[in-house]
């Protein structure tokens, strides 16, 4: 029982270090399943690969920004950041999207392959650039902010026990006495 609830607080632990990853995951998958419906939709409507890839990406994008600006990477900063925020995300977005333009366009127009199924390989590709692209330049933190982060912390607090401590001079303790 007591290896069992310790096991349970070392997930939690592992969960809470890795939250942004996590929800990142999380958050991509739902974008990935909304590009997938929406590409099947547009596809079944009678729209033509290119168009319902396009249409599908937007969606997508517009519904990852949102998720990952408020519940990712849980950025506040308002007005023109958000605007800015919300052009760096674009596109950087523009970029994987024309790269999974690239990819259905060669696999199913070039080569004939399963739309469906390169749509799933295409979105792989797509969900890793786009993490790295929203962490490191869209909604990268302030570096008074990125400081608070608990990582950075305990790094700091590791650094610091390192250094030998200063000891306090005499005179001062003299001083306080009186």
């Amino acid at each position: 029982m007591l290896k069992t609830a310790i096991r349970l607080v070392q997930i939690g632990v592992a969960i809470a270090k890795n939250r942004e990853l996590l929800a990142y995951l999380f958050f991509g998958v739902l974008t990935t399943l909304i590009n997938i419906i929406c590409y099947r939709f547009l596809d079944s409507s009678g729209f033509t690969n290119m168009v319902s890839t396009l249409l599908a990406w937007l969606v997508s994008v517009i519904f990852a920004f949102i998720t990952n600006r408020k519940y990712v990477f849980r950025a506040d900063q308002q007005g023109k950041s958000v605007i800015s925020q919300f052009f760096g995300f674009f596109f950087a977005r523009s970029f994987t999207g024309i790269l999974d333009l690239a990819i259905m366009y060669f696999a199913v127009d070039v080569y004939g392959m399963n739309g469906t199924l390169w749509k799933m390989i295409s979105n792989v590709i797509v969900i890793v650039l786009n993490y790295l692209f929203s962490k490191l330049l869209v909604f990268r933190k302030p570096k008074a902010e990125a400081e608070d982060e608990p990582l950075t912390r305990s790094l700091q607090e590791t650094d610091e026990a390192d250094k030998p401590s200063e000891e306090i001079p005499e005179a001062r303790i003299e001083k306080a006495d009186e």
